[in-house]
């Protein structure tokens, strides 16, 4: 960006934009975990979980095609998963 006001905008790196995809993808997971602990998998939907995250649902489908994928990919990370997920998946 060029012009007078450039300096006013900040310049968004590599490094920050791939720290916050990271956080929004673990903040996911770990609502989900929670939910599911309290809730079963059976009750956990993709509004709660966006709800319990504090973003839009829009942008949690933008991570994450579904609940299960949300369990699959806590699981892959190492992330123990609550029983009723093991059972429900």
């Amino acid at each position: 960006m060029s012009g007078p006001y450039a300096w006013l905008v900040p310049k968004l790196w590599t490094e920050t934009i791939d720290a916050h995809r990271q956080a929004v993808r673990d903040a996911a997971m770990d609502a989900t975990a929670a939910l599911v602990a309290d809730q079963g998998l059976a009750s956990v939907t993709m509004s709660r979980i966006a709800e319990h995250t504090r973003i839009g649902r829009a942008t949690l489908y933008k991570y994450f095609p579904d609940v299960a994928s949300i369990v699959q990919v806590a699981r892959t990370a190492g992330e123990p998963a609550p029983a009723t997920a093991v059972r429900g998946a």
